[in-house]
């Protein structure tokens, strides 16, 4: 089989990842310990919890006629089942879903960690030949880069391509509590400056709150955050974990993302994956999935 080469492990490339598995010999490079990046997960105390907040949800009417085929399709390969969401939502895109899903990928992680050649490295050099893309040393009939790798250059048999970003770190505040701390939402990015995008989820006996932490305050430390967060005595005592996850994002403005579209344009061996927007990028791949 001919051999395809992916970089990073968001739920979108491994989707296409494993719809080309039929026929392709997969090889998916990945610098970081977690799979999923926006969306990974870890373990605490024998709890999964997101690490990110992060949700997957239509910005329009049109996208949301695709969530049924979502919904389908996760369920069918990978035994996600979408879970509806009765607690509040709050968006501040305008268009307001009528449905809202909770979805655990961790079940895609897993088979594509086990069925996949994980390469844990981060790629550093690609070069488009005649016939061939070298990743790393490594040669693929085709290459597919998603918006946010960090790659910075792409060479050619006669030139170099310059694909530029911008490195950003994010942080967010993973706490655990033993009973509810806030009031019957799910999502919102409108809580406050100190915690700008927070999730809240109830995980069986305890509750588990992921929240980014606003610019101005990525510098406090995780005490601080949780001392200024508006917690009330008693919410605070119910705290049963409390940490700080660092994420590093290769973040592409407009003009840096059409620069990447540009120079993967004049190598026939290297295809873009859009991963801006979960369901936008679904509909993107759909032609390469077996969907019902």
């Amino acid at each position: 089989m001919n051999p395809i080469a992916l970089i990073g492990t968001s739920p979108i490339t491994l989707l296409v990842a494993h719809a080309l598995a039929k026929s392709h010999e997969i090889t998916i490079f990945e610098e970081n310990s977690t799979f999923g990046g926006a969306w990974s997960k870890k373990d605490v105390d024998g709890n999964r919890i997101n690490t990110k907040s992060n949700i997957l949800t239509p910005l329009c009417k049109q996208e949301e006629k695709w969530i049924d085929a979502i919904n389908r399709h996760l369920m069918k390969h990978f035994s996600i089942e979408p879970k509806p969401i009765s607690s509040r939502v709050k968006l501040i895109n305008d268009y307001v879903p009528k449905t809202v899903y909770d979805y655990d990928m961790h079940p895609l992680f897993q088979h594509c960690r086990n069925t996949h050649t994980i390469v844990a490295e981060t790629v550093r050099s690609i070069k488009q030949l005649s016939d061939s893309v070298i990743v790393n040393g490594r040669s693929f009939c085709k290459l597919f880069i998603p918006t946010y790798a960090g790659i910075n250059h792409i060479d050619t048999e006669s030139t170099r391509i310059a694909t530029p970003f911008t490195v950003i770190v994010s942080k967010h505040l993973n706490i655990l509590t033993d009973r509810q701390v806030e009031r019957l939402f799910y999502y919102t990015e409108e809580r406050d400056d100190i915690l700008d995008r927070v999730q809240y989820k109830d995980i069986g006996n305890t509750y588990s709150l992921t929240a980014r932490i606003g610019l101005k305050f990525k510098q406090c430390s995780v005490q601080e955050l949780v001392d200024n967060a508006n917690f009330t005595p008693s919410e605070m005592h119910s705290i049963t974990y409390k940490a700080i996850e660092c994420y590093k994002n290769y973040y592409r403005d407009g003009a840096m993302k059409q620069q990447l579209v540009t120079a993967i344009a004049q190598c026939k061996n290297i295809s873009h994956l859009d991963t801006t927007q979960f369901v936008a990028s679904f509909i993107g791949i759909s032609h390469l999935l077996d969907l019902d």
